[in-house]
């Protein structure tokens, strides 16, 4: 993508912000009702004016993408390098598409319209009958660096990151590319390594594995892109869940260690985070029995558990503080009859990411299913 001028910039925002269909500042955010409370396990509030009903299934439209940069430079990476990512995009990403220079974008005229307040920042609209007491939402995005093979990486080396994007927060995909072209002019890492964005992939395929085709290289225009809802196999007798990232999951008030956790701990956050996707950034919601769901997900047993808690820090330039992050990493086995009614969550819980820091890629986890199943969730690297 070539760079852009900021006055083009501004020609190109301003439509976004006044067009209806690309998100008014009184439109971006509209849903509104509550059956689902984030702390309870269900809420019976009614509410007029309610989004759309969808199926019991979840059905969330997504982009899955991967980006592969060039070093310029020798970069060092911190330990992990999705906290990183996060910090950079963000700060680019306001850098691209900002047109007042506020310092508090809560102060900004254009806050419950600005495509970065919506993607970054993601607060609930003023009118919501859901999360209320929270000052931002689910966000619409998550970075999941694909692994390197060491942390010190030498100049002309390849970094990768898949960027998953959800529901229409798709439509300002060119604004994210973008920023992560500004990202590379910053550099990553504690001496700020810099580097290029070199090609842009995108998942082409609704099942797995994946299908990945480019959609843009470095100085040539972005292709059009379309997003896919995700295909579950049939419901196995038996998976292997992965914790591939810290999963940072709470209870009553508490992260949940390797010892006490059970399989409702997962679900509880992941059916969460799956309905409020949906409802915030699809103007969606589930047609589901939460309390029975998550009753249900109490009675499912775990077995072959093999978890352990990782501990890492990262620095918040935000709160200018060190952050203490870990979560549960491993594996555990799910084996019961019970399973069919969880299986669309988990399946699509693996580009959603579940529990505390998913922008950043915590919380990723994959399945194993038997290997009759022709369709396994891999990430590529």
């Amino acid at each position: 993508m070539p760079n852009i001028a900021p006055t083009s910039l501004i020609l190109y925002i301003f439509p976004l912000l006044t067009d209806k269909k690309l998100g008014a500042p009184g439109n971006i955010f509209s849903p509104a009702g509550n059956k689902f409370d984030e702390n309870q396990d269900n809420d019976n509030v009614n509410s007029t004016n309610q989004p759309d009903k969808q199926s019991s299934n979840p059905v969330l439209t997504l982009g899955h993408f991967r980006l592969s940069f060039r070093s310029k430079e020798t970069i060092n990476l911190p330990q992990y390098v999705g906290s990183a990512w996060r910090g950079l995009f963000g700060h680019s990403l306001k850098q691209a598409v900002c047109v007042t220079r506020m310092a508090n974008c809560k102060a900004c005229l254009l806050y419950h319209g600005c495509p970065y307040s919506y993607v970054f920042e993601t607060p609930p609209p003023v009118d919501t009958e859901r999360m209320r007491k929270y000052t931002a939402l689910p966000h619409p995005f998550i970075i999941f660096p694909l692994p390197a093979e060491n942390r010190t990486l030498e100049a002309d080396s390849v970094m990768q990151i898949e960027l998953v994007v959800c529901g229409r927060a798709l439509q300002y995909l060119p604004y994210m590319v973008y920023a992560f072209q500004l990202a590379g002019g910053k550099g990553i890492g504690r001496e700020r390594g810099t580097f290029e964005l070199h090609r842009v992939e995108q998942n082409i395929s609704n099942v797995l594995p994946e299908s990945w085709e480019p959609i843009m290289y470095a100085d040539s225009p972005m292709q059009s892109t379309h997003g896919f809802v995700s295909s579950p196999p049939p419901c196995p007798d038996e998976v292997l869940v992965t914790f591939d990232t810290p999963m940072r999951v709470k209870r009553d008030g508490h992260l949940v260690g390797a010892e006490e956790f059970e399989f409702h701990d997962l679900f509880r956050s992941l059916l969460r985070r799956i309905a409020m996707l949906i409802y915030f950034h699809e103007n969606r919601e589930l047609d589901v029995n939460f309390a029975e769901l998550i009753s249900m997900a109490k009675r499912l047993t775990v077995s072959k558990k093999n978890l352990q808690w990782l501990d890492w820090t990262r620095y918040s330039s935000r709160q200018n503080t060190s952050m203490q992050m870990g979560g549960l990493v491993g594996s555990f086995s799910l084996h019961q009859q019970d399973l069919q009614a969880f299986w669309p969550f988990l399946w699509l819980g693996q580009w959603t990411h579940a529990g505390k820091g998913a922008s950043m890629g915590l919380g990723h986890y994959r399945l194993g299913i038997p290997a009759s199943l022709p369709n396994q969730r891999k990430r590529s690297g």
